[in-house]
């Protein structure tokens, strides 16, 4: 699957990555963290998307094509 990673994230993570590594998105969530633990409390804040659709952390990531990864929006 691809994972795409937005705004700040692309700092810690670059754009995207592939891998199908992952059952659900905990296991990605612990994955990022473990990876980059400079990037732990962004992640918390994140959501996570299916194929365009959010999902919570217990979601399976088995037979899914694309994950977003975005990071709380702010601006005006």
């Amino acid at each position: 699957m691809k994972i795409k990673f937005f705004a700040s994230l692309k700092d810690h993570f670059g754009d995207e990555m592939e891998s199908d590594d992952f059952s659900t998105v905990n296991d990605l969530f612990i994955y990022l963290a473990k990876t980059k633990p400079d990037a732990s409390d962004l992640l918390i804040k994140c959501r996570f998307a299916v194929n365009l659709a959010f999902v919570g952390n217990d979601s399976s990531l088995l037979d899914v094509s694309e994950v977003l990864v975005m990071p709380p929006s702010s601006g005006g």
